[in-house]
Formats: C-alpha cells, structure tokens, sequence
C-alpha cells in the first residue's frame, strides 16, 4: 500500500450507472433483464497533486451498493 510506504493520499472518484455493453454481461455473468452496471473511475494524487494511481471498475449494479468515507 502507497499509504504504508509513507505517502499522503488524496482520491477522487466519479461514479455512473449506465447499461452494460456484450463483453461485460457475458464477464460478470449477468442475468437476463439485468443490464445496468456501476463504472467507478478512481484517481489517487499525492500530497504534491501529481496523479499516482488510476481505475476503473466496473461491477452489477443489482449486486453492489457504493458506499465511500475518506
């Protein structure tokens, strides 16, 4: 972890519901009648403001609930 390596970190986080393309059904093995996933995109910044992690996660959004406390 960054964090046990002694940085000071700031996230930010962008979060949308949106419909499920083909590849993300068959990989999340979603129902049918379920097509709506949760995108997070997620940067990390140092204490300097430069950019030290990005990603993208992609869940179901009939099996996940987003909670965030930073």
């Amino acid at each position: 972890r960054l964090e046990d390596a002694g940085y000071t970190l700031h996230y930010h986080e962008v979060m949308k519901a949106r419909a499920c393309s083909g590849a993300e059904r068959e990989l999340l093995a979603m129902p049918d009648g379920e097509d709506t996933v949760i995108e997070v995109w997620r940067t990390t910044f140092d204490r300097d403001g430069s950019a030290v992690k990005v990603s993208r996660r992609v869940w179901n959004a009939a099996l996940h609930e987003p909670e965030s406390n930073y």
